[in-house]
């Protein structure tokens, strides 16, 4: 008996692949704001939430394009190990 394709939704590594193109996308979405922070806004402050002092746009801007970049290689090696196995 063949079993339908809605018994058996993710287990071919889709929902691994679906996941990892979204953390590409995050990643590369992460970075282009820590670089349009880095060139649009330098030398301002940037407010943080929480009532945590404003920090320089430098400091957001490097920490966004470093998260970003990491996100973005995690996707890619959920990506790359959903179609392994």
């Amino acid at each position: 008996m063949q079993r339908s394709i809605a018994d058996q939704p993710f287990e071919d590594g889709r929902l691994a692949t679906l996941l990892g193109l979204v953390g590409i996308l995050m990643g590369f979405a992460a970075a282009a704001a820590g670089t349009w922070i880095a060139y649009g806004q330098a030398g301002s402050l940037v407010p943080l939430p929480g009532g945590l002092p404003a920090a320089e746009s430098q400091v957001v801007s490097i920490y966004l394009v470093a998260c970003g970049a990491m996100t973005a290689f995690l996707g890619g090696i959920s990506i790359y190990r959903a179609q392994r196995s």
